[in-house]
C-alpha cells in the first residue's frame, strides 16, 4: 500500500471536517470568511468526490474493501439522517426539508444503482 495517497485523503478528509464544523454557527465570523469557508468547503468536497469516484482496487480483495466501505458510508450517513428525522418528530420540532430530502435521495440512488448495475450484468 502506498502512504502517500493515504496521507493525502486523511488530510483531505480533516480539512472537510474542520471546514464543515466551522460553519456551524456562521454568526460568530464575518460573512465574508463565512462564505469563503462555504466555498473552500465545497472545492474540497469535489476532490474528495473525485478521489472516491475514480477509486480503482487492483485485486478483488481491494475491490471487496471499496464495496464495503461504500456501504458502511452509505449506512452511518442514512443513519444520521434517520436520527435526525426521528429526534426532531419525538421533539415536535418541524422536521428540516433538506434533512428528509438527503435521506429519500439516498435510500433512492441506492436502490436505482443497484437495479441499474443488476441489469448491466
Amino acid at each position: 500500500m502506498n502512504i502517500k495517497p493515504v496521507i493525502v485523503e486523511v488530510l483531505l478528509v480533516a480539512a472537510v471536517a474542520g471546514l464543515a464544523f466551522m460553519t456551524l454557527n456562521p454568526y460568530e465570523m464575518p460573512m465574508g470568511t463565512f462564505f469563503t469557508i462555504l466555498i473552500a468547503l465545497i472545492v474540497l468536497f469535489g476532490i474528495f468526490a473525485t478521489f472516491v469516484w475514480r477509486e480503482k482496487g487492483k485485486d478483488e480483495r481491494e475491490e471487496m474493501l471499496i464495496h464495503r466501505s461504500d456501504r458502511v458510508a452509505f449506512l452511518a450517513g442514512a443513519s444520521v439522517l434517520l436520527v435526525a428525522i426521528v429526534v426532531e418528530a419525538v421533539t415536535m420540532h418541524m422536521t428540516n426539508h433538506w434533512v428528509l430530502g438527503a435521506f429519500t435521495t439516498m435510500v433512492i440512488a441506492k436502490s436505482v444503482a443497484y437495479i441499474y448495475y443488476q441489469s448491466r450484468n
